[in-house]
């Protein structure tokens, strides 16, 4: 069943039109702000990445980034690139104050695939932290280049 704003009782159709009118408004609105909220948040993210080669240059740096690994701690010990300190993304948040006294130029980020490092991009970003950078590929993607990882007892 269909209403129109013909059929509505009289006190009703000011409100139809009005409500008309704000869902309108908030569609266009809408279509008009995603395409540069996507643009800005693409553009951020390609901004921010390390390939595993610009991050291999680095790690014999005195002042080399501060490599972090989300992965478990199973994760960690099974393989992790030199030089890596491994803290759980969901343990992020209780050691921000920790992270802060070394103070690092910049932060590696890194998972296995992806999906945890973005999480903890984000933690560390909400938390005031600048220079974040997200490893290319991640741990698969540094496993399948044959590049070094330490294995733990």
């Amino acid at each position: 069943m269909q209403y129109h704003a013909n059929r509505l009782p009289n006190i009703l159709r000011p409100w139809w039109r009005s409500l008309s009118v704000v869902l309108a408004v908030s569609v266009l609105v809408g279509l008009l702000w995603l395409p540069q909220r996507a643009e800005t948040s693409h553009s951020q993210a390609i901004d921010h990445i390390i390939s595993s080669a610009e991050l291999l240059k680095v790690l014999d740096d005195e002042s080399q980034p501060l490599i972090l690994d989300v992965r478990t701690a199973e994760e960690y010990a099974a393989g992790h690139i030199p030089g890596a300190v491994n803290i759980h993304f969901r343990e992020l948040p209780d050691q921000l104050d920790e992270l802060r006294l070394q103070n690092p130029s910049s932060i590696v980020v890194y998972c296995e695939v992806g999906v945890r490092a973005g999480i903890a991009e984000q933690t560390l970003e909400e938390a005031g932290f600048e220079s974040i950078f997200h490893l290319d590929g991640d741990m698969r993607a540094w496993r399948s280049q044959n590049l070094p990882v330490i294995v733990s007892d």
